[in-house]
């Protein structure tokens, strides 16, 4: 192709719209058209990356094969479009001042005043055509996050409306997504949000050529000519994004039953071509029709919010599509679930430490009456620093209690309709033992069992303090005094004193050990996954936990341990690695495949 051509996709009216799943999903239908077509994720908050952002306020954190930690996004655009990210398909607004400030102080600008333009928005155009680099893609679509108006986002607005005057306008589209309501009672769907938002956009200096409207239903085609009028945007250049039913991989196909392929690809001068769609019309229709269902209890630390394991829920909805098999995910609280007496059957919690009751249950109950209900109930034990339901509470009390803990999503039992138990990542001392607690659930019930991450170190300490004797066993991170440290830090950083940057991340090799469980499973003995992690497997326990039955599976370069698995279990298998972050609909990881397969066993033999 002469000229590369851009897509740059922005969003109005509120966040959350789903621009990178609309991003994604034009990416996906151009690729099946047989243009190569690569993606990139602008981020307008200071932080130079998603590392040391709170899973609670920005959900999962995706990391890339050359280990950058970036926006989900990124992880929606590798498993729509089976590509590979990296640290270029990544900028934030921390990355560009940065780089700007530490050119400065280098003497780069040669006395000149460094302001937002040129400077700030020469290098925001300059990481944009560096996203591509040695890539030659036909097509690049690059998505801003936040929305339009903004403060944060206007030199990004600046530097792509510069963009497409030094590309030309014929090989730089812009793409808006906006949100058009319904009022409740009428079912009258709304324009003006939209016509504001695109007022805003076209106020700094940037027409748009597509939008996507977000609705609850179809636009009818007097409303897309309201819009279209308003807008200044050709009728035909007006689509409906509105909600699927069954799974997100149905939108690549919503947008071409509306024809956005062939528009997008005219407006960009390039020719049209039929995109194969059989693969992404199948998983649709296995996700709508599969007979078979099981369900898998998520205990982790951050169940409140739903985009934080985004990556592990889709890996483990891909590992069903082999199997015909719809995946059911039940998250629970890992602190939820380390409550000392909490009676499932009734759904009541009798007891509970005074950490968690003060600092985890009551903020989560909403209504200030409940609250001090519940500590006017609760009595504390100073001895054990515990609080116990009062033995004296009224049956209507009780009921209230009750009624309280399943508003606020108390979640504090793995039922015994599960087939399958995951424990995901994550950091910080907060619901460790629930987590060590659920894994000792699943290895003594039979029940298959995944550790991902700190889910596998979780397991080793787990087995540790049951298997092996070590009662005290524990990681430094949680509890560094510990005596037993059967997961400790990584010797290159000991003594690192900044949390940005300062873990083992991205792909590393792993060397499979000959018939083990792992090994089957993944048809080979050398592998490449991703990591994202600063504590390890203490190498000195590591002959003890064999002698007593656990087999260490797989190994890093520096022998590091990567995998372990119980060959007496049907299924107890840990990664210190992250397998969800490269798995795809079109490309399901074997590990979770063969999790889903387990689950759908025990499933079968607990109905026998």
């Amino acid at each position: 192709m002469e000229h590369k051509k851009y897509i740059f996709v922005t969003g109005g009216v509120c966040s959350s719209l789903g621009k990178g799943i609309t991003a994604a999903s034009i990416g996906a239908l151009l690729k099946a058209a047989g243009y190569k077509v690569n993606m990139m994720k602008i981020d307008p908050y200071l932080n130079v990356d998603a590392g040391t952002m709170s899973p609670f306020q920005h959900g999962e954190v995706f990391v890339t094969i050359d280990g950058a930690e970036t926006d989900l996004d990124l992880g929606n655009y590798e498993r729509f479009l089976q590509i590979q990210t990296t640290q270029a398909n990544s900028l934030t607004t921390g990355q560009v001042y940065k780089h700007v400030i530490d050119a400065e102080r280098r003497g780069e600008y040669l006395g000149k005043t460094v302001q937002v333009i040129p400077h700030i928005t020469d290098e925001i155009k300059r990481r944009i055509r560096l996203c591509d680099e040695g890539k030659n893609s036909d097509i690049v679509i690059v998505e801003l996050g936040g929305t339009v108006g903004d403060i944060e986002g206007l030199p990004f607005l600046e530097a792509i409306r510069q963009f497409a005057i030094e590309e030309g306008r014929n090989h730089v589209k812009f793409l808006h997504l906006t949100l058009v309501p319904m009022i409740a009672g009428s079912g009258e769907l709304k324009t003006k949000p939209t016509q504001h938002s695109v007022k805003e956009l076209m106020s700094m200096g940037i027409q748009p050529d597509f939008l996507f409207c977000r609705a609850d239903v179809m636009l009818p085609d007097a409303l897309k000519s309201k819009i279209a009028l308003f807008c200044n945007i050709d009728e035909s250049c007006i689509f409906s994004a509105v909600n699927v039913e069954s799974t997100i991989y149905e939108v690549p196909l919503l947008f071409h039953q509306q024809g956005a392929d062939r528009i997008i690809l005219e407006k960009l001068g390039l020719p049209y071509r039929k995109p194969n769609l059989a693969s992404w019309e199948k998983i649709v229709n296995t996700s709508k029709t599969a007979q078979k269902t099981v369900q898998i209890a998520m205990v982790g630390k951050y169940v409140t919010l739903e985009d934080t394991y985004k990556s592990v829920d889709a890996a483990l909805k891909h590992g069903g599509l082999p199997h015909e098999c719809q995946v059911k995910i039940l998250k629970i609280d890992a602190e939820d679930y380390e409550a000392e007496d909490y009676d499932a059957e009734k759904g009541i919690l009798y007891r509970a430490s005074a950490e968690y009751f003060n600092n985890q249950l009551l903020p989560r109950i909403v209504s200030e009456l409940d609250r001090a209900f519940m500590k006017s109930v609760y009595e504390k034990e100073v001895t054990k620093n515990t609080y116990l339901l009062s033995p004296d509470i009224k049956e209507d009390d009780k009921k209230r209690v009750i009624r309280i803990l399943k508003e606020c999503g108390f979640s504090g039992v793995i039922p015994k309709t599960i087939d399958g138990i995951l424990i995901p990542g994550g950091f910080g001392n907060r619901g460790i033992e629930g987590k060590i607690k659920a894994i000792y659930y699943g290895r003594t019930h039979l029940i298959p069992t995944f550790g991902i991450c700190l889910g596998m170190q979780c397991m080793v300490i787990e087995y540790a303090r049951n298997m092996c004797g070590l009662t005290e066993a524990h990681s430094t991170e949680f509890a560094p005094a510990t005596s037993q440290p059967v997961i400790d830090l990584l010797d290159n950083l000991k003594g690192v004193k900044y949390m940005g940057g300062t873990m083992r991340k991205g792909g590393s090799k792993c060397t499979l050990m000959p018939k083990t469980r792992i090994q089957g499973i993944y048809n080979t003995s050398s592998i490449v996954e991703r990591h994202r992690h600063r504590y390890e497997v203490n190498p000195e326990y590591v002959e003890l936990f064999q002698s007593k039955g656990l087999v260490i599976s797989g190994r890093a370069e520096n022998d590091l341990v990567e995998t372990i698995e119980l060959p007496d279990h049907p299924w107890f298998i840990g990664t210190q690695f992250h397998p969800e972050f490269q798995s795809s609909p079109l490309a399901p990881h074997p590990l979770f495949v063969s999790f889903i397969k387990a689950a759908l066993e025990y499933q079968a033999k607990k109905g026998k």
